[in-house]
């Protein structure tokens, strides 16, 4: 809960070791899904694995059903940060009955996770519903201050995002009151995720420079916590606002920092891991890299936009369902961004 996540996932591993050598699988398996959500947190690529380690478990070992349905709502937010969407769906498949009986307090993160995977298919007016859904539970007081504040914050996203008709983010009023009071309770000091969120919201948002300042302040703080998945798409949002604002110098800067961040050894990794951009998707990477190639005035930007666009593609062809394709590249506001870029370099 303090974000030491390094030292959280040591106890935890020693922790594990213990219960699988004893007839426990429900305390190993509530030690699985602790363990899952640090790693996404930290923007573990490891994550990947881990939930299938889960699910294997709970195959095989028939452990703790509460544990396990409380798992869903990380695998698929850790799936959507590696943009493979049907599968997170696929995370997701639970009959609510189950998840109001085995989540009870945590149950609003269900549709947290809804929303933004419909947000991220480009089904903006699906993530209607569980955002309604959310206004209720934010005014629960029971709630925990950090899922009040990501039941607020996508109100603002789904809200902003209808406005926008999908072709981008318009947040009016209300949605910059729901984003100020879900920055009202993040907590600082504990369980950060919710609080980075919301300033990276803002960040993109705003207006250009102070965006810029907003995500590269949030970086080295996330960084020096080993949440380098937060630091790794707030040096890239710096990036993509700071060409925004006309600072081209300092765009640089923030790329070198973030392609940096493509890899880190962290504590319990035998090497180098690749890093998932929490919270965020790889396109929108993507998207800021080809921005700063154009403004740059690089020689050789057909290339990376060929590549840009093999990589959507791909995404597309093996990671979205076929009836989602057309809302994902038509009606998405990061989707379109990198499809223009990739037009206006592929044939540079």
């Amino acid at each position: 809960n303090q974000d030491r996540f390094a030292e959280a996932d040591s106890q935890l591993l020693r922790a594990l070791a213990i219960a699988d050598g004893i007839p426990d699988a429900n305390e190993a398996m509530a030690l699985c899904v602790n363990r899952l959500r640090i790693l996404r947190t930290q923007g573990r690529s490891a994550a990947l694995a881990w939930i299938e380690e889960i699910d294997r478990r709970h195959t095989v070992d028939l452990p703790n059903p509460r544990a396990w349905t409380q798992s869903r709502f990380a695998a698929c937010e850790t799936l959507r940060d590696a943009g493979r969407y049907g599968e997170a769906w696929i995370k997701l498949g639970q009959e609510r009955g189950k998840v109001a009986l085995h989540a009870s307090g945590v149950a609003p993160a269900w549709d947290v996770a809804e929303a933004g995977l419909w947000l991220d298919l480009g089904q903006h007016a699906r993530a209607v519903a569980p955002a309604q859904r959310l206004a209720r539970a934010a005014a629960d007081p029971a709630i925990a201050p950090w899922l009040r504040a990501r039941a607020l914050l996508v109100q603002a996203q789904v809200r902003a995002r209808v406005n926008g008709q999908g072709l981008d983010d318009r947040p009016d009023e209300q949605a910059w009151a729901l984003l100020d009071a879900a920055a009202v309770c993040a907590p600082r000091d504990s369980r950060r995720a919710a609080w980075y969120e919301v300033v990276l919201q803002r960040a993109a948002w705003g207006d250009a420079a102070s965006g810029a300042a907003l995500a590269e302040g949030l970086a080295a703080p996330a960084a020096a916590l080993g949440l380098i998945g937060y630091a790794r798409r707030a040096w890239w949002l710096a990036c993509g606002r700071s060409l925004d604002a006309g600072q081209i110098a300092a765009a640089r800067r923030c790329a070198a920092q973030a392609e940096a961040l493509a890899t880190h050894v962290f504590d319990s990794a035998a090497g180098p891991e690749a890093v998932l951009p929490t919270g965020g998707c790889e396109r929108a990477i993507d998207a800021v890299r080809l921005q700063l190639a154009r403004a740059t005035g690089d020689a050789a930007v057909a290339a990376p936009a060929r590549a840009a666009q093999v990589r959507l593609q791909q995404t597309v062809d093996q990671h979205v369902p076929a009836e989602w394709r057309d809302g994902f590249l038509q009606r998405q506001p990061v989707q379109l961004t990198l499809q223009r870029r990739i037009a206006e370099l592929a044939s540079a």
